[in-house]
């Protein structure tokens, strides 16, 4: 490990504070701004996509169709906005 860090947590860093947990915001500063969150430009293998998910049209409500997206846990009612494809 070199020390250096990643262009995903260079996009965040003045955010974090250590001792304290943070939870995802899909970095609502870069899309209010139109672009993607860091984790999605800067995943080398493109394993996260991210869209609009009221938009029934948009590439990203598409691809949970064809595929089979499911939120996890279901059963509890939360209804992420996360989805995993298989």
């Amino acid at each position: 490990m070199t020390g250096e860090l990643t262009p995903h947590e260079k996009q965040g860093i003045g955010r974090f504070v250590a001792g304290t947990v943070v939870k995802c915001s899909f970095c609502h500063e870069r899309v209010d701004a139109g672009l993607q969150p860091a984790c999605v430009i800067t995943c080398p293998t493109d394993a996260r996509i991210f869209g609009d998910l009221d938009d029934p049209n948009s590439n990203v409500r598409g691809l949970i169709r064809e595929r089979g997206g499911r939120q996890p846990l279901p059963e509890k009612g939360t209804e992420p906005k996360v989805y995993y494809i298989d």
